[in-house]
């Protein structure tokens, strides 16, 4: 009976410290690995410490910037590329998706960071992936004209991030 014990006790111990070793990747994080995968980021434009986007090119008063940086942190399967692109940019009605495409630009930086070699579980496969910073450059160029300046100025442009394993 005592030899029952310590078995199923060194088991129990096997499969909690195999699930802690290879735990480098939690639950929560946007791990990507086939090409059916995909992440979503509803963002809104949001300018920190009272900073206000101007166009690109334009005189910078005090608290005024000429991009917004965002940055997000994906996993994603050795030996597929990550895909990013921005959808649904949305500020008002009168603003047409094709105009806010004109004025607002996106780009995007991507710097892999550490290789991670972990397995879900003790007896499946291991599996080679990277931890990828992707940074988020919102700049605005300038309004064709004055009107839609005025359209723009003091609302809030919402847009989703949507990253993909190719």
């Amino acid at each position: 009976m005592k030899k029952l014990i310590i078995g199923l006790v060194l088991v129990f111990l096997i499969f909690i410290f195999t699930d802690s070793i290879y735990a480098t990747v939690k639950a929560d994080d946007p791990y990507l690995e086939d090409i059916t995968d995909y992440y979503i980021v509803n963002q809104k434009l949001l300018n920190k410490k009272g900073n206000n986007l101007v166009p690109n090119g334009a005189i910078q008063g005090k608290n005024d910037v000429y991009y917004i940086e965002y940055q997000y942190e994906i996993i994603i399967k050795d030996g597929k590329q990550l895909g990013s692109n921005i959808e649904q940019l949305w500020m008002s009605e009168t603003l047409s998706q094709e105009m806010l495409e004109k004025v607002f630009t996106f780009e995007f930086d991507y710097e892999e960071i550490e290789t991670l070699d972990y397995r879900e579980h003790l007896f499946k496969e291991s599996v080679t992936a990277n931890r990828v910073i992707v940074t988020l450059k919102v700049s605005m160029e300038e309004p064709e004209t004055y009107e839609i300046y005025q359209e723009l100025f003091g609302k809030q442009l919402s847009f989703k991030v949507c990253f993909t394993a190719e």
